[in-house]
C-alpha cells in the first residue's frame, strides 16, 4: 500500500479522522498520492482507492456499533472533501456489504453483543433503513414500499465480488433499493417467503403401514418459494424444489414401514406439477434414485 515517501511534495490539502486512532491525509493539487500518518507515526505515501480500502478495513476493529458507523460515515466525509479538491468532484462513495448488512438489528446483535462469534446472517434489511442512514434521493410514492427488504446477497454478487474486500458504493445500495422496489429484484426469502401467493399446490399422500399421511405442498415458481402444510396452518418453508423433494425423501425414509414405490411415485407426480406450473423442465428425478438422500442445497426454513 506505501508507495514511497516524497516529503517534496506541495501537500496544501489535509483531511483528519480522530476516532478509535489518529489519521492525517494530506495530499496535493493533483490528488494522485495522499501522505498519510497514523498515531503520529506512520508515514508514507499512497493512492486514493488504496487508502479507501485500507480505511475500510480499518472499520472491523470497532467492537460497538455506534463506533463502527461513525467511523464509517467519516470516511465518507473524507471521500467528499478529497473529491471537492480535485477534478473528479462527483466521485462514488464507497461503503461496504458489512455496513449495509448492519443495518439489520439481527445482525447487529449478533456481531457485537452476542456472547460469542455468530456466521448467522440476515441477508434482509429494510429499505426505509437504508434510505435514511445513507440519506439517499430516491422517491417513494407508495410509503408501504419503504417496509420492503434488499437482500444484500445481491449487493456482493452484482457489485462486491470483483472488489478486493467485496467494497460497494453508495450508488450500488441505491441501484439495489430502486430495482427492489420497482420488482425486478426480488426480496430476501426470509421476507418473501411470507407474503408470497402460493399459486400452485398438489395433496401429497403416503401410507406408512398403520394409516395415511397427507399433507399440503404449495409453491410459487418464479418466486422461489416452496412450502409443506403442516397440521395447525404450520409450515415448512423452502426456496427450491431441490430441497423440497430432499426434505421429502429424507423424511419418509426414517419410516420402517413405509411403502417406497408409493412415495416415489408421489414424488413423481409432485415434481411433474411443479413441471407443469414452471413451464419448463425441473428434472429432479434423479432424487429419488438416492437411498440416503441429503439436502443438496438449502435446508427448509
Amino acid at each position: 500500500m506505501i508507495l514511497n515517501d516524497r516529503f517534496n511534495d506541495i501537500l496544501c490539502h489535509s483531511y483528519n479522522i480522530n476516532i478509535g486512532s489518529s489519521y492525517v491525509f494530506e495530499w496535493n493539487d493533483s490528488g494522485e498520492n495522499i501522505r498519510f500518518i497514523i498515531n503520529n507515526s506512520k508515514c508514507g505515501y499512497t493512492g486514493f482507492y488504496s487508502l479507501t480500502n485500507f480505511l475500510l478495513e480499518e472499520s472491523f476493529k470497532f467492537k460497538n456499533y455506534e463506533t463502527y458507523s461513525q467511523f464509517c460515515k467519516e470516511i465518507r466525509n473524507f471521500q467528499r472533501h478529497y473529491y471537492s479538491t480535485t477534478s473528479n468532484s462527483y466521485g462514488e462513495l464507497y461503503t461496504s456489504n458489512t455496513e449495509v448488512e448492519l443495518l439489520n438489528p439481527e445482525n447487529r446483535l449478533n456481531k457485537f453483543k452476542a456472547k460469542k462469534d455468530s456466521d448467522t446472517l440476515n441477508t434482509a434489511v429494510k429499505i426505509e433503513d437504508i434510505i435514511n442512514y445513507f440519506e439517499l434521493d430516491v422517491v417513494v410514492k407508495d410509503e408501504k414500499l419503504l417496509n420492503k427488504h434488499i437482500d444484500t446477497y445481491y449487493l456482493y454478487d452484482l457489485f462486491g465480488y470483483y472488489e478486493p474486500l467485496g467494497n460497494i458504493t453508495v450508488p450500488d445500495v441505491e441501484c439495489i433499493v430502486i430495482d427492489t422496489i420497482e420488482g425486478k429484484i426480488s426480496e430476501p426469502f426470509s421476507i418473501r417467503k411470507h407474503s408470497c401467493d402460493y399459486e400452485s399446490n398438489y395433496k401429497f399422500k403416503v401410507n406408512n403401514g398403520f394409516n395415511q399421511i397427507n399433507f399440503l405442498v404449495e409453491w410459487n415458481f418464479e418466486m422461489e418459494c416452496y412450502r409443506i402444510e403442516k397440521e395447525d396452518k404450520n409450515y415448512l418453508y423452502f426456496q427450491s424444489p431441490n430441497s423440497l423433494i430432499s426434505y421429502i425423501l429424507a423424511t419418509f425414509d426414517e419410516e420402517q414401514v413405509i411403502d417406497r414405490d408409493e412415495l416415489i411415485s408421489e414424488c413423481i407426480c409432485l415434481i411433474k406439477s411443479i413441471e407443469r406450473s414452471s413451464m419448463e423442465e425441473v428434472n429432479l428425478e434423479y432424487l429419488i434414485n438416492n437411498k440416503d438422500p441429503e439436502f443438496i442445497d438449502d435446508l427448509p426454513f
